[in-house]
């Protein structure tokens, strides 16, 4: 009972991937400048020690680090979970694909159950009954089970 499944073959760049290619730059930049600007702030910070103009140095340098902590927690915290994501929306399309597969395999061999079935009922030359009628009673068990097992799959 080997899989008949085609795999489709995955397109690398999807209008999805472009988007969140094209945000990933933005923010990226966006990022690294606001970075690279609390740097030079805190920099020149430094420049005012000891000096009168040392409060309004800090006070701006104050808001550019809460600003650049922002983007750094984004970056570290948002990254993991897009992976995570990424990740289970992968295995539901592979459970879907494998539910789906399990039920027209159940149903193909419920299908194989009533053939042998039938053919055990024409094994006795001039009646309809199977030669043996505890072999057809638990062929129709089987098959029962297994259109259960497909119908639950599908669900």
């Amino acid at each position: 009972m080997g899989s008949t499944n085609p795999e489709r073959p995955k397109k690398a760049w999807t209008p999805e991937k472009i988007i969140q290619l094209f945000k990933e730059i933005f923010t990226a930049i966006l990022g690294l400048i606001i970075v690279v600007c609390t740097i030079y702030f805190a920099y020149k910070t430094f420049q005012y020690v000891g000096q009168v103009q040392m409060d309004d140095a800090k006070d701006i340098l104050m808001l550019m680090l809460g600003i650049a902590g922002i983007v750094i927690g984004y970056y570290f915290g948002r990254v993991p979970a897009d992976a995570r994501s990424t990740q289970a929306q992968e295995q539901a399309i592979a459970a879907t694909s494998w539910t789906e597969r399990m039920s027209i395999q159940t149903r193909k061999i419920a299908d194989d159950v009533d053939e042998v079935k039938n053919d055990l009922g024409e094994a006795v030359p001039g009646t309809r009954k199977p030669s043996d009628p505890t072999i057809a009673d638990k062929l129709e068990k089987i098959r029962d089970e297994l259109h259960a097992i497909g119908a639950f799959s599908m669900r």
